[in-house]
């Protein structure tokens, strides 16, 4: 053969290769089972487990089990499974749910059964009583992507009929398809158009409303005395419990809400020594999602500190069981947020003001709040008082958040809070009734300006909730008078009603706006 003939078959070799890498030259045997619409392998089950599958009346209504067949080739090449459950119509609002499970994430879940060689998968998301149409793909690394469709029936949801919903503009991309609520129920996911897709409360019954959605997973608040823990629950019901550090209070009892830092998670404290409180309402940990404490603030210390240095006796503002018969709930903290831009922390105290506080050094770098409560009256704390330069101060604020042009959106309740031993004269301003409002802070000039207002149609004197999704400002209003409901309203940021929820039977605490797509 002469160095012509070796050049071709070399040549047919590299050709063959490449075809082989497109595609082109590929061994159907090696995917057998791979036909498209092929539906055989699947079949649909509930899961067997009594945590997510029990025979109570809501069953495992949203979740269901799916599974299929592969090979050991097949398997191999594997890069992820998707599903899609689809809306119930063409003219749906609601953009399609959809899951992706990577082969890592398939395997670390234990999802391959290599004896019966099947992947069985958990499929959520569903609405209730309804046939299902759920689309899923498996990815290979050959480029192939394998789909199949198959139909899943599903029982009644008994709590989907307590919702009222008005879709104000129903033709209007409102910039949101699902909501994430946290209800006295547990976690739940709704879509604009009224449909429950997912509860938790058949999962977790002994939980505090309040959670933070972190890597795919709920860390939900729950109370087993004499040690406090965090639940972490995943969307098939699987769970673990994370016990928390307390430090120095380890008679501590969660309450409040609980958001993320950049490196944990933030738990509002009560401390407690057997029945009685020792401190009530005015201490912040912040915790790793291991539960290992990282960081504590006691208001307690910060403010009496600041309140001993100026000669003040610290009981002139707190009431603790230290100094005084019995705890008073002077400060109650209802909500809290971590400041990545100068490593600081806001908290509310409902009763007196916003303080933002060091995350390290601890120091008070100023109070937001009304210039007529007691507070402002200590000339130790009016010292850090922010000067309001235009619009309303916030009075009773919950739901504290800071939005990506670093202003402080809040709920303002517009409630006259105040403390019992508070003098009667210094208890503060009210508002007819309660708003939104976000505030542009210089801590350098130590001015605050009302920059965004929205006045609400409720009075909301004790909760109520506001975030920011996209455009769109989500706010939850309880309880509502005269159903004593909870109510969600989307507004846009001119302020116009785009969608409202009546919540009849269960209170909704916080909604946000969730993702239609999650990535595992």
């Amino acid at each position: 053969m002469d160095y012509r003939d070796m050049k071709k078959g070399t040549g047919l070799i590299w050709v063959c290769l490449i075809l082989i890498l497109m595609g082109g030259c590929e061994d159907d045997s090696v995917f057998p089972n791979l036909e498209i619409g092929e539906t055989t392998d699947y079949f649909v089950s509930s899961l067997d487990t009594s945590l997510v599958h029990s025979e109570d009346a809501y069953g495992a209504i949203f979740l269901e089990d799916v599974s299929f067949s592969i090979n050991t080739k097949q398997y191999e090449a594997l890069k992820e499974i998707s599903f899609r459950v689809l809306p119930k119509g063409e003219s749906s609002l609601v953009d399609t749910f959809t899951v992706s499970y990577s082969k890592p994430y398939i395997e670390s879940k234990c999802y391959f059964d290599s004896t019966s060689m099947q992947i069985t998968f958990p499929v959520f998301g569903l609405f209730d009583a309804y046939l299902n149409t759920i689309l899923i793909t498996s990815r290979f690394s050959n480029g192939q992507n394998w789909e199949s469709t198959l139909k899943i029936e599903t029982k009644l949801y008994p709590n989907s009929e307590e919702n009222n919903m008005t879709m104000v503009s129903p033709t209007t991309d409102i910039g949101v398809s699902y909501f994430l609520m946290e209800t006295d129920y547990g976690a739940m996911i709704m879509d604009i158009e009224g449909n429950i897709r997912w509860v938790a409360e058949e999962f977790l019954a002994e939980t505090n409303p309040a959670y933070v959605f972190l890597e795919n997973n709920f860390y939900c608040k729950t109370q087993n005395t004499p040690f406090n823990y965090l639940t972490k629950l995943g969307f098939d019901g699987n769970r673990d419990s994370i016990a928390v550090e307390c430090g120095d209070y380890p008679g501590a009892a969660f309450h409040h809400e609980i958001n993320l830092s950049d490196k944990g998670i933030l738990l509002e404290l009560n401390i407690k020594n057997g029945k009685s409180f020792e401190k009530r309402n005015s201490v912040l940990i912040e915790v790793d999602k291991e539960g290992k404490l990282l960081q504590t603030w006691d208001m307690d210390e910060i403010i009496g500190k600041c309140l001993a240095e100026s000669g003040l006796p610290v009981d002139t503002f707190i009431r603790n069981a230290y100094n005084s018969a019995n705890a008073i709930d002077w400060f109650h903290m209802n909500s809290q947020v971590y400041d990545a831009s100068d490593n600081t922390v806001f908290i509310s105290s409902r009763e007196n003001f916003v303080i933002k506080v060091g995350y390290s050094d601890k120091e008070i770098k100023w109070i937001l709040g009304d210039s007529t409560k007691y507070w402002h009256s200590l000339d130790t704390l009016r010292h850090y008082a922010l000067h309001l330069t235009e619009g309303n101060i916030n009075i009773g604020q919950h739901s504290l958040s800071i939005l990506d042009n670093g202003e402080l959106l809040m709920f303002n309740n517009g409630e006259d809070s105040y403390v019992s031993f508070f003098p009667k004269d210094k208890l503060g301003l009210t508002y007819p009734n309660s708003m939104i409002s976000s505030y542009m802070i210089s801590g350098q000039t130590g001015t605050a300006k009302e920059v965004f207002n929205l006045d609400l149609p409720y009075y909301s004197p004790n909760r109520g909730c506001v975030q920011k999704y996209g455009e769109a400002y989500i706010v939850t209003s309880l309880p509502v008078q005269p159903e004593y409901s909870s109510v969600i309203d989307l507004f846009d940021k001119e302020g116009n009603l785009l969608l409202k929820v009546t919540n009849y039977n269960y209170f909704c605490v916080r909604t946000y706006g969730f993702s239609n797509m999650l990535v595992f």
